[in-house]
């Protein structure tokens, strides 16, 4: 073997053993994987952008929410839809304190997205303020037969104005 085929091998080798790396780190091994499951706010239409600044009284917002979950098994999920301003935005340890508004549940399969058009409306008793329209996520444990909230949230700030008769 001269120098030219030795050169020639090796390169060969090389390109093989790093389209393998590269094919082994793409597999769906399930060691390499994030778990985590998400919710977004996506306007009326399921895109991003195009949010609505200002909510009328009793007159319908249309929004669209997006799950995602990888969390390596399908999940009953629960979207809590609340209105909260500044100071009582959930957070990652904890829900928001206001009051549950509506509940929707939707079956999320492992590795699936799914979407829900949702149609929310603001009480007259906002008129006039700046609210937050707050989706939280929660997950069903069948362990303990329990709704947990998993730190996820999404929220939208809007002007209420009162729509003259």
């Amino acid at each position: 073997m001269d120098l030219l085929d030795r050169e020639v091998f090796t390169v060969i080798t090389a390109l093989v053993l790093i389209g393998s790396l590269i094919a082994l780190f793409e597999m769906d091994l399930g060691w390499a994987r994030e778990h985590y499951i998400s919710i977004s706010l996506l306007n009326e239409r399921c895109l991003i952008g195009g949010y609505p600044v200002n909510a009328y009284v009793d007159t319908p917002v249309k929004l669209c929410i997006e799950v995602h979950n990888e969390l390596g098994y399908p999940v009953y999920a629960r979207i809590v839809y609340k209105i909260a301003d500044n100071t009582t935005l959930p957070s990652r340890e904890k829900p928001s304190p206001e009051k549950e508004r509506t509940v929707y549940e939707l079956l999320v399969d492992n590795g699936e997205t799914r979407y829900l058009r949702v149609n929310i409306s603001i009480p007259m008793e906002y008129a006039g303020r700046r609210i937050a329209i707050v989706f939280e996520l929660w997950i069903y444990d069948p362990e303990t037969n329990e709704w947990v909230y998993t730190g996820r949230w999404t929220h939208l700030f809007v002007y209420v104005i009162e729509v003259p008769l």
